[in-house]
């Protein structure tokens, strides 16, 4: 997927059109809702606190169901310039069914490949796309029949119109990694973060690290005392800045200050479209850590496979 603008529907460059369909001449057109793609129109053009989706009309034709028009449409991606899929191009549509007002998507399995602002992304489109349709309130989502840990209850449309403008904080689902607790390599945990207006969504993430994992089976990457001194973002690289104690306390076991590394990186990386590499650093200097883990680092994921279960 091409690079995304950071997640903030401002003001809602969207217009009243969220809420119901707009009137095009005799017939009723329908927004269909897409990601900005940044690197169609720049930053500058798009606006660097402007909308994350935006719009493209369509209108179905004489007899043509709305709900199945909308789907079709929203897979099949854009036609307008500057505007990308948020979805896979492997997504598939197994079923929909209404039902007491909620609309029910089940997806093929590829939709558990989003992450963090993608996911948050696709969900937003669907919601604002799909709510459109007379009759539709909340859009629930499954995979393969089954409920999926990405899901995030019912989507609504006036929850995915958040505005950092109004003080109101921005969901966004992300994939937090952390050290397995029973085995060797690390496991993943999928969690809801809400960014204040003039947060990041690189603060917010190493901040639910710091917190330390919701299940058992997991454990904490660093103490949860641990003071996060700065997260900068520069030229595809992630630098995260903390206490040399806080690093100093991981030193002692090799495996563990890998692991403790790995989990920040693979969720920095996992989360932010523009990061490639993670490089931590500390008290301000280089943080000066053994076998190779001192430059930038790219993700592992294979260190999700590295224990057991």
């Amino acid at each position: 997927m091409k690079k995304l603008l950071p997640l903030l529907l401002s003001a809602l460059v969207l217009s009243g059109c969220v809420l119901r369909s707009a009137q095009e001449g005799d017939g009723t057109a329908y927004e269909v809702y897409f990601a900005v793609d940044v690197d169609a129109v720049g930053l500058a053009a798009s606006g660097e606190s402007g909308a994350a989706v935006a719009g493209e009309l369509w209108s179905p034709k004489k007899g043509e169901e709305v709900i199945p028009g909308l789907l079709d449409r929203l897979l099949a991606g854009p036609a307008e310039p500057g505007l990308c899929s948020p979805f896979p191009e492997d997504l598939v549509l197994r079923s929909w069914t209404l039902e007491n007002s909620q609309l029910r998507l089940d997806f093929s399995e590829a939709y558990e490949g989003l992450s963090g602002v993608d996911l948050t992304l696709a969900n937003c489109c669907l919601a604002l796309t799909l709510c459109q349709a007379e009759g539709v309130e909340t859009v629930s989502i499954t995979v393969e029949g089954e409920v999926s840990p990405l899901a995030s209850g019912p989507l609504r449309a006036e929850d995915a119109v958040l505005s950092g403008a109004e003080g109101r904080p921005v969901e966004v689902n992300a994939t937090l990694w952390f050290p397995r607790a029973g085995g060797d390599g690390l496991g993943v945990e999928y969690r809801r973060l809400l960014l204040p207006e003039g947060d990041s969504l690189s603060r917010a993430a190493m901040e639910a690290l710091v917190q330390g994992p919701s299940y058992d089976t997991l454990r904490p990457v660093l103490p949860p005392e641990t003071e996060i001194l700065d997260v900068l973002v520069e030229d595809g690289v992630c630098y995260v800045n903390l206490p040399g104690a806080a690093l100093e306390a991981l030193s002692g076991d090799p495996e563990e200050l890998r692991l403790a590394v790995y989990a920040i990186v693979n969720t920095m990386a996992g989360n932010i479209e523009t990061v490639r590499a993670v490089q931590l650093r500390a008290d301000g200097k280089p943080a000066g850590l053994p076998d190779g883990l001192d430059g930038p680092l790219r993700p592992d994921l294979s260190l999700e496979n590295a224990g057991d279960n």
